[in-house]
């Protein structure tokens, strides 16, 4: 199933839509009535040209991917150091996620994939480990977008 969006233009309304892509086999998951204005993303051009809206929605619809960003805003304050790593500047490694979540590796290796997708985190690969930070600068872009134009 291939999510989409479809702007009405009588209306201005936007429905949310998932299909199998071969036509048929289609339905509505989300309709809103909110009339869609010109937003002026020139501001934002940088970042969102890197991010699909749909992947920081879907980023953000699922409350273990929203605790990941919530410990990894404090690492210092969530997880324990590996040997000489500084959480602050490096990240936090996925094993240290894994455990915190008490879910597989894969589980959080999955959520790690889609939030990075989305923007809101970034890697640092340092010998046989990958550390894993938030996007600071996106995640203020991210927010600034909503709050002026939606």
């Amino acid at each position: 199933m291939l999510p989409s969006a479809i702007y009405g233009k009588r209306s201005g309304a936007v429905s949310f839509i998932m299909t199998n892509g071969q036509g048929g086999n289609t339905r509505i998951i989300w309709r809103t009535s909110i009339k869609i204005k010109h937003i002026d993303t020139s501001e934002y051009h940088d970042i969102i040209i890197h991010m699909e809206p749909i992947e920081i929605f879907k980023a953000l619809s699922n409350e273990s991917r929203l605790q990941i960003l919530q410990w990894l805003k404090e690492p210092d304050r969530h997880f324990i150091p590996h040997e000489g790593i500084d959480m602050n500047t490096t990240g936090v490694c996925v094993s240290q996620i894994t455990e915190k979540l008490k879910m597989t590796q894969s589980t959080a290796s999955q959520y790690l994939t889609i939030l990075l997708r989305a923007g809101l985190i970034k890697t640092e690969r340092i010998g046989k480990y990958t550390y894993y930070k938030r996007d600071e600068e996106a995640i203020k872009k991210i927010a600034d977008l909503f709050k002026n134009e939606i």
